[in-house]
């Protein structure tokens, strides 16, 4: 008889963006969000499942504007080596200097969007997978949707969780 391979779930949890993930409050258009590491005990787990929820401006956005996701991972050295090493990603922060923006979106690995209409104050929801995170990663956020994002607490945040194959 033939063994199934199945997915086993870790809990869901909130990623560090800041206190009611106060770093996407009022986030300009262009700049960058991440959040504080994760870090995982060695294995950790090949893949990882995000859950997200953006909530846009009472300005109309852009139509077709994104709001992107990428993963930054470090090597967990001595001297760490960190995707887009050009941020203090050791917590969680911002930064809209163009030059800096396109170089950590150039860097890091691009995991997916969230395309944006003119519908106003909507909360957006999207999930994602990423495979083999390693053992120390963040999430950043890149907001290109032609408005700021909603200034509100709580309205926006990452849950992520551990997806680990299981033979049964």
């Amino acid at each position: 008889m033939a063994n199934e391979i199945l997915t086993k779930f870790g809990a869901s949890t909130a990623l560090d963006f800041g206190p009611a993930a106060s770093v996407f409050k009022n986030l300009a258009d262009g700049s960058i969000c991440w959040c504080a590491p994760v870090v995982d005990a060695s294995p950790s787990a090949p893949q990882v499942m995000l859950h997200a929820w953006i909530k846009v401006h009472s300005t109309a956005p852009t139509a077709g504007g994104t709001i992107e996701f990428y993963l930054i991972r470090a090597d967990d050295n001595g001297t760490e080596i960190r995707d887009g090493d050009t941020i203090n990603t050791a917590d969680h922060g911002t930064n809209d200097t163009a030059a800096v923006v396109t170089r950590c979106r150039n860097e890091a690995e691009f995991i997916g969007a969230i395309v944006v209409d003119v519908t106003v104050s909507i909360v957006y929801h999207k999930s994602f997978v990423i495979d083999n995170p390693g053992t120390d990663w963040n999430v950043m956020v890149y907001q290109k949707t032609g408005q700021v994002l909603a200034n509100e607490d709580s309205v926006h945040g990452v849950n992520w969780r551990s997806m680990i194959p299981e033979v049964q």
